[in-house]
C-alpha cells in the first residue's frame, strides 16, 4: 500500500510540474506571438490542404488584408502571411488561447484527481465529476476545431484567390469523439459503483 501511495504521490508531483510548465509555455508562446506580430507587422499561418497538382504555387490576394500565399503540396501545408491588424491578431490569439485552454482544462482535472488519490480518495464523487469534465472536453475539442476550421476557410476564400484546384481540410476527428463517449460510459459504470458503496456506508 505504501509503495502504491508513493507512486501516486510521484505522479501527482509530475502532473503538478507539467501543469506549471504548460502555463509557462502558454504565456511564453502568446508573448512571442504578439511580440513577433507587432515587430514584423505580420505573422505566418500554416494550414493543411489536400493534394494539389502544383508543387509550389503563388496564391494571389484579393485585397490588402492578406499577402500572397505559397502552396507547398509536397508537405500538404499552405503558408501565408497576414497583416498584424488588431482584428487579425485578436482572432489568432483567441484561437491559440482556446487551444491552450482545452489542454489546461484536462491537465487541471488530472491534477485534482491525483491530488485526491494522494489522500486516499479514489473512487469518489468529485473524481467522477472530474473524469466527466475530461470526457466532455475530449468530445467538444474536435467539434470546436472543426467549426473554427470552417470559419478560417471562409475567411481565406474571401481574401485569397484559391481557385478550384485547392481545397482546405476541415476534418472532424472521429477518434476523439469515440474515445470521449466510451470514457463517459465507463465513468457512468464507476458512478454506479460509487453510489452503491455510499449507500452501503449509510446502511452500516
Amino acid at each position: 500500500m505504501d509503495k502504491a501511495k508513493l507512486k501516486l504521490t510521484r505522479v501527482s508531483y509530475l502532473i503538478n510540474a507539467f501543469w506549471y510548465l504548460e502555463i509557462l509555455g502558454f504565456i511564453t508562446f502568446i508573448g512571442t506571438f504578439l511580440t513577433s506580430a507587432i515587430i514584423r507587422k505580420q505573422f505566418v499561418v500554416m494550414l493543411p490542404v489536400d493534394f494539389s497538382q502544383y508543387n509550389v504555387r503563388q496564391i494571389k490576394t484579393l485585397n490588402d488584408t492578406f499577402e500572397n500565399a505559397r502552396l507547398d503540396s509536397y508537405s500538404g501545408v499552405m503558408n501565408f502571411h497576414v497583416q498584424s491588424s488588431l482584428e487579425n491578431v485578436s482572432f489568432m490569439a483567441f484561437i491559440y488561447i482556446l487551444i491552450f485552454s482545452v489542454i489546461l482544462a484536462v491537465t487541471y482535472q488530472l491534477k485534482g484527481i491525483f491530488e485526491n488519490f494522494k489522500h486516499n480518495q479514489h473512487f469518489t464523487t468529485i473524481n467522477i465529476k472530474r473524469l466527466r469534465v475530461i470526457a466532455i472536453v475530449i468530445i467538444l475539442a474536435p467539434i470546436i476545431r472543426y467549426i473554427l476550421s470552417l470559419i478560417v476557410n471562409q475567411i481565406l476564400f474571401s481574401n485569397l484567390r484559391l481557385g478550384p484546384f485547392l481545397k482546405l481540410l476541415p476534418s472532424l476527428s472521429i477518434g476523439f469523439l469515440i474515445t470521449g463517449l466510451l470514457l463517459l460510459m465507463i465513468i457512468e459504470i464507476f458512478k454506479i459503483g460509487v453510489d452503491l458503496e455510499e449507500e452501503n456506508k449509510l446502511t452500516v
